[in-house]
């Protein structure tokens, strides 16, 4: 009788040890999942990020460009005011010059906005990077552990 239960005990060992392996390997697995998952949530927030981050740019671009025109405008009207003697006329280009300048700062304001609103933008792109640069390490190596006990396991079966 011993004969026949000796064997059927190392059976039930070697079952309860291929258990804990897979499970092991499940539980590897599933933090490797886990770690995809993250990098594409992650992925797809800083590629949100960077296209707003790209408009940004363009209009803050954009507005750099009216400032300059407006700025250069503002000089030529200047230099106009100068040479005119007509009352009537200094008044308008008076009134252009004010309209400009109102027309500038409210130009200068809205840089100001979108340049603020740019840096924690950048901050978290950053971060974001950081992290996905991170996980992808951490997967990497997940992959390769998930490798290893895969051949483990196999070689023990």
């Amino acid at each position: 009788m011993r004969e026949v239960i000796k064997p059927l005990m190392e059976i039930q060992t070697l079952d309860r040890k291929t258990r804990e392996l897979e499970e092991s390997l499940s539980t590897v697995a599933g933090r490797v999942n886990q770690l995809r998952e993250e990098i594409e949530k992650n992925q797809a927030e800083l590629e949100k990020l960077s296209a707003e981050d790209q408009t940004n740019a363009a209009a803050r671009k954009k507005l750099e460009r009216e400032i300059a025109e407006g700025d250069a405008r503002l000089r030529n009207k200047r230099m106009r005011q100068n040479l005119v003697r007509n009352e009537k006329e200094q008044m308008a280009l008076g009134h252009e010059v004010d309209t400009l300048k109102e027309t500038n700062q409210r130009l200068e304001a809205e840089l100001l906005a979108l340049m603020e609103g740019s840096e924690p933008r950048a901050a978290r792109i950053k971060e974001l990077t950081e992290l996905i640069e991170k996980l992808s390490a951490e997967l990497v190596a997940g992959e390769k552990e998930i490798a290893g006990e895969v051949e483990k396991i196999k070689s023990e079966i």
